[in-house]
C-alpha cells in the first residue's frame, strides 16, 4: 500500500496526515469492517513515521538471538576447554547469562507488543535488561579467565583464540543493542507516539462524519462525482474538509498541508484540482462564519 513518490519527511502533523491518508486508502480497499488501525501501524505506520523502524526491530531481535547463541557456544567451548569439569560452577556461570538474555528477549517482545497495541511502551526496562546481560557476560568472562584460561596446561591455543572471539563478539553485540539500538528505538517511539493519536483521530473523525464531509465537497466539485474521483484525491479532500469542519487548524494551513500531501502522493493536475475545491470551500465557510456577525451589527445599528 505504499505509494510514496518523493520521500519527503517533514513535520509530525504532516506525517500524521500522510498516515491518515494511507489508512483511508486501506479502508477503500478492504472496507470499514475489515480495516484495523492497529494492523496498519504494525505493518506500515511505524516505517512511515520513522524510516527503517521495521528493519531496526528485526535487527534488534537478531542481535538478541546472537547473544542466546553465544551462550550456547560458550557452553560448548567450556566442555572442550575443561573436559574433566575441574570447576563445579560451570552450570551456574552459563545460567546467569542465559537467564539474563531470555529476560532481555521477553522485555523486547513486550515492548514491541505494547507499541503496536498503543499501550505505554517505555525503553527503560529494555535498557536495564540489556545492561544486565552485559554485566552477566563480563562476570562469565572474568570467571572463565580466572578459573579456566589461567591454567595453560589444559587449554589449547585455538581454544584461547576462540574464547577471545566470543568475548569480543559478545561485548560488541551488547554495546550495539544498549548504546545504539535502544537509543534509536526510544527516538522512534517518541516520534510515533507524537503523530499516531492525531492520525487516528483524523481517520476516525472522517469516517464518522463522512456524509457531512462528502456533502460539503459536492457543493464545490462541479461536474465531479465523489465516487468517480481518484482514491487518493478524494481522501485528501475528505481529510482536509474534516479539519475545516471539526478541528481548530487554520484553514490556510489545512490547504497548504493538503497540497503538499497531494504533491507527494498524486499528480500535478490533481493538486490543482484539490486546491480549487478546498479554496472554494474555505471561502464558503468564512462567508458563513461572517454572516451572523454582519447580521448582529445590522440589528445593532437599526436599534
Amino acid at each position: 500500500m505504499s505509494f510514496d513518490k518523493s520521500g519527503k519527511n517533514t513535520g509530525t502533523r504532516r506525517k500524521a496526515r500522510e498516515c491518515a491518508l494511507q489508512m483511508l486508502f486501506a479502508v477503500d480497499v478492504v472496507g470499514t469492517s475489515e480495516f484495523s488501525a492497529s494492523r496498519y501501524w504494525a505493518e506500515l505506520g511505524f516505517d512511515e513515521i520513522h524510516r527503517g523502524a521495521g528493519s531496526l526491530a528485526l535487527e534488534l531481535r537478531d542481535e538478541i538471538d546472537k547473544l542466546a547463541l553465544l551462550a550456547d557456544q560458550i557452553r560448548t567451548w567450556l566442555k572442550k576447554a575443561d573436559p574433566l569439569e575441574r570447576s563445579k560452577k560451570r552450570t551456574e556461570w552459563i545460567r546467569g547469562l542465559t537467564v539474563s538474555v531470555e529476560a532481555l528477549r521477553r522485555s523486547f517482545t513486550d515492548f514491541i507488543s505494547n507499541l503496536v497495541a498503543e499501550r505505554p511502551a517505555a525503553t527503560d526496562q529494555f535498557s536495564e535488561r540489556a545492561s544486565r546481560v552485559g554485566e552477566e557476560l563480563q562476570k562469565l568472562i572474568a570467571e572463565l579467565e580466572a578459573k579456566i584460561l589461567s591454567k595453560p596446561s589444559h587449554v589449547l591455543p585455538e581454544e584461547r583464540a576462540q574464547f577471545s572471539e566470543f568475548r569480543t563478539h559478545g561485548t560488541q553485540t551488547v554495546a550495539k543493542i544498549r548504546d545504539e539500538g535502544i537509543t534509536t528505538f526510544a527516538k522512534m517511539t517518541g516520534t510515533v507516539n507524537a503523530a499516531r493519536p492525531f492520525a487516528n483521530r483524523l481517520v476516525t473523525g472522517t469516517l464518522d462524519n463522512l456524509t457531512i464531509i462528502d456533502d460539503r465537497i459536492r457543493t464545490r466539485a462541479e461536474h465531479w462525482r465523489i465516487e468517480r474521483m481518484a482514491i487518493v484525491d478524494r481522501n485528501v479532500l475528505r481529510l482536509a474538509v474534516y479539519e475545516f469542519l471539526f478541528e481548530d487548524t487554520p484553514h490556510t494551513v489545512v490547504i497548504n498541508e493538503a497540497l503538499e500531501i497531494a504533491r507527494r502522493f498524486s499528480t500535478f493536475e490533481a493538486t490543482q484540482f484539490i486546491n480549487g475545491i478546498l479554496d472554494a470551500i474555505k471561502l464558503d465557510l468564512e462567508k458563513a462564519a461572517g454572516e451572523p456577525e454582519s447580521k448582529q451589527k445590522s440589528q445593532s445599528s437599526s436599534s
